[in-house]
């Protein structure tokens, strides 16, 4: 009884909001994209696409296969894909405010 208590405490805490909802949680994200259009999502960057994509090399060393602003989780990050020679395609998630790493998404190709 005491296993099956602690096994769906922990599933819940594993699954509240109120968490950070990216991997890094030392890294805070800036900018709340919410309220902005898309099309004011450059304006709102603090950091440009090239140095995004530097801070997601210190991540992954693939092949760079593209990169893209946009908002994730409510906040304004950069998305920088990698395809790795083990045939994986590797998104690491920059934050655009302060090019802090937040998260990375690892798929079979």
């Amino acid at each position: 009884m005491a296993l099956i208590l602690l096994l769906f405490s922990s599933l819940a805490f594993a699954h509240d909001p109120s968490l950070t909802k990216f991997v890094n949680a030392s890294a805070k994200p800036s900018i709340m994209a919410q309220k902005y259009g898309e099309n004011n999502y450059l304006d709102l960057a603090k950091i440009d696409m090239q140095q995004a994509i530097q801070a997601a090399r210190k991540v992954s060393t693939g092949k760079l296969i593209e990169s893209s602003l946009e908002k994730r989780n409510d906040f304004l990050v950069y998305r920088v894909a990698f395809s790795e020679r083990n045939k994986r395609v590797v998104r690491v998630y920059i934050d655009a405010g302060n090019g802090a790493f937040l998260e990375k998404e690892t798929t079979q190709r």
